[in-house]
């Protein structure tokens, strides 16, 4: 059954604030990229999926389109991928579409992870609209698009980021949009004169205000988006939540313990006096050192969780090294090495939240706990300190006993409390 003609997915964005990571479309969970997820959840929606992301990535997702056909042989779906061609946010997305996407469409965003239920709540009832949005109700500020409503409580607007003393309701906008006429939507986007990033919601104005036949849709289900680096952690959260339990066989008299949901992949080795409590992913041709401990966590490929280790509520890239380490509530990047006794301290003294120093500013993280955000092929000497919500950059060494209390940039040194230049990174 074909829900909608087109679906559009949204994924060209630079990926700005996701530092000291990139392309946060294509970050992994469960083996697969998030890219590659939502492709396959709205292929059951539609034959026709338009995918538009950055030129930059465009080797990874012309592997992903291959992976998605060589695993789906039998699925009936035109997936056409496209380059961005517009700075103009997600308005330049799909002006990167116009001639491409005739008829209705359902825009969604590739960062954002949702519940299905939304798709086809959607689906029935848009017979009767020209435009459905979607928004989810939330007390917290997210910097992102809030729906103004008139008396009636009919939407009438769209504010991108109006800040969190200026919010116009509780309403955040998802991007979730349904249109009945995709070409209305390119011409709208053509209208508006400007070269702000927030062209996209603008054109949604035009469409408000020359049509009665709109309405949205009051989303109460699981939202996870990523915008920062440590919202990888709540998208982490949604999809171990969708393990469901396997049989596993463990090395006989090892005295090794898996609680919960568990989902090792091939090749995996389990050391003795180890206790796995999930939900929890450990990737391909990844070791578990004796008397480990791992807890809600995802655990990439090739990695080594060395004796006597804690991971708990963290992300681990591919290739990480551990040992007797604690990482708590933190996101660590490929290629990490951590030695022994370097911790991550991850809740404040006051349980107040944690406020991280992100490019130089001061992001309010609405996390009571948070660890730190490692950069890929970084490395923390033995007995060092991250206090909760340090940011370090990609390619950065961190001496032996550091107490790391600042954001540290990309391609640093850091020694007795001072931040150089790393003259042994190559880049």
């Amino acid at each position: 059954m074909n829900y909608f003609k087109n679906i559009v997915i949204l994924g060209g964005g630079r990926s700005k604030r996701f530092w000291p990571f990139q392309h946060k479309i294509l970050y992994s969970f469960l083996g697969e990229s998030i890219l590659y997820h939502l492709i396959q959840s709205y292929s059951k929606y539609s034959k026709n999926i338009f995918v538009v992301v950055n030129k930059d990535i465009a080797i990874e997702v012309n592997k992903l389109v291959k992976d998605f056909y060589s695993k789906n042989q039998n699925i009936d779906t035109n997936l056409t991928v496209l380059f961005q061609r517009y700075d103009l946010g997600q308005g330049g997305a799909v002006l990167s579409l116009k001639g491409k996407v005739r008829g209705e469409a359902l825009v969604v965003n590739a960062n954002d992870v949702l519940d299905e239920k939304l798709v086809i709540e959607i689906y029935k009832s848009k017979s009767k609209y020209s435009a459905i949005l979607s928004a989810v109700y939330r007390k917290d500020y997210f910097p992102g698009g809030y729906l103004v409503f008139d008396r009636d409580g009919n939407v009438r607007e769209v504010v991108e980021k109006p800040g969190s003393s200026n919010r116009p309701s509780n309403y955040i906008k998802l991007v979730v949009d349904y249109f009945d006429d995709f070409e209305l939507l390119i011409n709208a986007i053509e209208s508006i004169k400007t070269k702000r990033d927030d062209v996209y919601e603008r054109a949604i104005n035009v469409f408000l205000k020359k049509s009665n036949r709109t309405t949205f849709v009051d989303y109460k289900g699981v939202w996870r988006t990523i915008k920062y680096p440590w919202h990888i952690l709540d998208v982490m959260e949604y999809f171990l939540n969708k393990i469901r339990p396997e049989k596993l066989e463990l090395p006989k008299n090892n005295n090794t313990a898996i609680e919960g949901d568990v989902m090792i992949e091939k090749r995996v080795k389990i050391g003795k006096f180890v206790k796995i409590k999930g939900p929890v992913y450990i990737g391909r041709n990844s070791i578990i050192g004796d008397n480990v401990l791992i807890r809600n966590s995802h655990i990439g490929d090739n990695c080594v969780i060395g004796a006597h280790s804690e991971v708990a509520r963290s992300y681990l890239g591919n290739g990480v090294y551990l040992h007797r380490n604690y990482v708590g509530d933190s996101v660590i990047g490929d290629n990490v090495l951590f030695g022994a006794g370097a911790v991550t301290a991850n809740f404040r003294f006051d349980a107040g939240n944690i406020i991280a120093k992100h490019k130089g500013k001061k992001v309010e993280t609405q996390k009571q706990k948070l660890g730190a955000i490692v950069g890929s092929n970084s490395k923390v000497g033995v007995g060092t300190i991250l206090l909760p919500g340090v940011v370090v950059g990609k390619n950065s060494w961190i001496s032996p006993g550091e107490l790391v209390k600042q954001e540290i940039p990309d391609n640093s040194f850091v020694t007795k409390g001072k931040i150089v230049k790393n003259k042994k990174v190559v880049l």
